[in-house]
């Protein structure tokens, strides 16, 4: 985390965990989106769904949307 706060990195997006969390520590967002159809991890992160995220940027930042799998679409906050 000190890597990349260091060097300014805006956004990290990471796996493994099966789950959808987000973290800002020191300017950084890190965002874990592993949810893409393996059995959810059952320890502490708060969303649990089976989903993927679409990242789109231009001029406005990013937009960050998670796409459940039943269907449901609503942003990353």
């Amino acid at each position: 985390m000190a890597l990349m706060s260091a060097n300014k990195v805006q956004r990290v997006y990471m796996g493994h965990i099966h789950g959808l969390g987000t973290l800002e520590r020191d300017g950084v967002k890190y965002v874990l989106t592993g949810g893409g159809g393996s059995p959810l991890f059952p320890g502490p992160v708060k969303t649990k769904l089976h989903h993927w995220l679409s990242v789109e940027t231009g001029p406005a930042g990013v937009t960050e949307t998670v796409h459940a799998s039943d269907g449901r679409s609503f942003p990353l906050h």
